[in-house]
């Protein structure tokens, strides 16, 4: 019943956008490896739980928050995706 009137192109868009997100999230975990980008004592660098892995530029810093944020929009687009076009189709009925 969910489905219902939605088009054939929703489920396909559905799993391209799951899948670009998985992929942003490998791509995260290979630049940046086993931490995060973070500020401590004003030295950029990759930490995880207080341990710092490496020391980076700010330019690295930056790259890397970017591409954190990117992952961050690709799985809001692809977990909200489908509530929009579920709402968006009812609008047209």
């Amino acid at each position: 019943m969910f489905a219902k009137g939605t088009p054939q192109w929703v489920a396909p868009c559905q799993f391209v956008l799951y899948a670009i997100a998985v992929a942003q999230f490998a791509w995260v975990g290979f630049r940046s490896g086993p931490g995060l980008p973070a500020i401590l004592d004003g030295r950029y660098v990759i930490e995880a739980r207080g341990h710092v892995f490496k020391v980076i530029s700010p330019v690295e810093y930056l790259a890397l928050r970017a591409t954190l944020l990117r992952m961050a929009a690709a799985f809001m687009a692809a977990v909200y995706f489908l509530p929009m076009m579920y709402w968006w189709r009812r609008g047209k009925d």
